[in-house]
Order: structure tokens, then C-alpha cells, then sequence
């Protein structure tokens, strides 16, 4: 998310939690398997690209960051879960 912010495309491996959740593959960064040919293979994808193309996809990443990370949006998100959780809780029978 951090890369993200300042614009940059991200490179990430192909983990449940990344992916579909913070790297959308081919719109905002690359992903690859946790392997090093798979690695390798993303790196090249990277420098086929150009200068060009990937200025215009930090662009995209910055602005999808700021829409999606805004600071009351994860505010509220995290409410919701801590309400999620103390109902739960409630509803398990906690104290």
C-alpha cells in the first residue's frame, strides 16, 4: 500500500491476503508465484513495459490507494469489525 501511495507499481507474490485485496494482477502491479523463475518472469514483464507505461500505472495506483485507504474509509472498517466482534462475542455467551 505504502508503494502505492507514492505512485509506484507493486510487485507481490500470489498470497491469498494480497491477492485481490491490495494488487489487482495487470491493473495496479504484478504479481508472481512465490518462486524465483516466477519472479524472474514479473522483473521482465516490468522492464518490457517502459518508463511510459508504468508512470501511467503508479499514477492509476496512487489515486486507487487514496479511494481505497483514505484514512476515515479505514476508520470505519475497523469499527465495523470491532462491532462484528463484541457481537459475537455478546451473542457466544462472553462476558
Amino acid at each position: 500500500m505504502e508503494a502505492m501511495m507514492t505512485g509506484k507499481p507493486v510487485m507481490a507474490s500470489r498470497f491469498p491476503s494480497i491477492k485481490g485485496t491490495i494488487v489487482v494482477d495487470g491493473e495496479y502491479g504484478f504479481m508472481f508465484s512465490p518462486n524465483a523463475e516466477s519472479l524472474h518472469e514479473a522483473l521482465e514483464l516490468v522492464v518490457a513495459e517502459g518508463a511510459k507505461r508504468l508512470s501511467q500505472r503508479g499514477r492509476a495506483c496512487r489515486e486507487y490507494a487514496a479511494s481505497m485507504f483514505a484514512a476515515r474509509k479505514m476508520a470505519l472498517a475497523y469499527e465495523r469489525l470491532f462491532l462484528c466482534q463484541r457481537i459475537s462475542h455478546f451473542l457466544c455467551g462472553g462476558a
